[in-house]
């Protein structure tokens, strides 16, 4: 089995044409035992005897490793959540008043309106869609059965929002971004 050194050196030689597939595979395998696990090598305990060391440099302990002990780091979408949320709050609290034009304006300039199916009874979303039974939709809310499903217009859903303070964002996610980046 190829050190972890020699196997960097092996992926460098046939990234740059040095090495052919086919022989680089035949060095990779070569001495390669049935059942033969990297972290049971000379090589793998040297280098995680460097990395690792023998104790816990948080708690000291010798008994249980743990790696990313006490601590996970944040996800991507977390600190874009965290940031979002900080620049809306501080544009809302400079008590900034956009009508509902400017605010419908926007939304039909910087994103695609994906209508959710609702209900035409209750008004809940996303009703169930049969393969076979008659009539094609049931909501699984009121148990109303139905053929043709409602959806609310994209003025519909500013008033709505307008009008409750505690509505900050539309609970369906049918407004998409424009902008192919930002999806």
């Amino acid at each position: 089995m190829l050190t972890y050194n020699a196997l960097i050196e092996l992926r460098d030689k046939l990234v740059n044409g040095k090495i052919e597939l086919e022989l680089a595979k035949a060095q990779c395998w070569d001495n390669l035992k049935e059942g033969q696990r990297s972290w049971h090598t000379k090589d793998w305990k040297d280098r995680r005897a460097e990395i690792i060391k023998d104790k816990c440099e948080i708690c000291n302990s010798k008994e249980t490793l743990t790696i990313q002990h006490r601590s996970h780091p944040k996800k991507y979408y977390d600190y874009e959540n965290e940031v979002t949320r900080k620049y809306v709050n501080d544009l809302a609290d400079s008590n900034l008043i956009f009508s509902k034009s400017e605010f419908l304006d926007h939304i039909l300039k910087n994103y695609n309106y994906l209508p959710v199916a609702l209900c035409p009874n209750c008004k809940s979303r996303k009703p169930n869609k049969r393969m076979t039974k008659k009539p094609v939709f049931l909501c699984t809310n009121c148990h109303f059965e139905f053929d043709d499903i409602t959806f609310n217009s994209v003025e519909n859903l500013v008033e709505i929002f307008y009008e409750s303070e505690d509505v900050i964002e539309i609970k369906d996610k049918c407004f998409v971004s424009k902008d192919k980046w930002k999806n």
